[in-house]
């Protein structure tokens, strides 16, 4: 069976706790947004790091390719 509990405190506690309620969850909603905006801040810069690794790599395998090249080339053994 539930107990129900009450008890009264003086109006202006009652307003210092309203008003101090109304701050936290003002401030909980600034945290968020700024959660929320920092994490569109790290998505666009996993996609664009995902674009630097990709040219990169392509970059990598032309200058692999032309250094075969070269060094097939100009190799003794060739």
């Amino acid at each position: 069976m539930a107990k129900i509990l009450t008890f009264e405190i003086p109006e202006n506690e009652y307003n210092d706790l309203k008003d101090f309620l109304k701050q936290c969850s003002a401030e909980i909603h600034k945290s968020l947004e700024i959660m929320k905006q920092d994490q569109a801040e790290i998505d666009r810069l996993d996609k664009e790091i995902e674009q630097i690794k990709r040219r990169t790599k392509e970059s990598k395998a032309e200058s692999d390719k032309i250094l075969n090249e070269l060094l097939a080339k100009h190799s003794i053994f060739a």
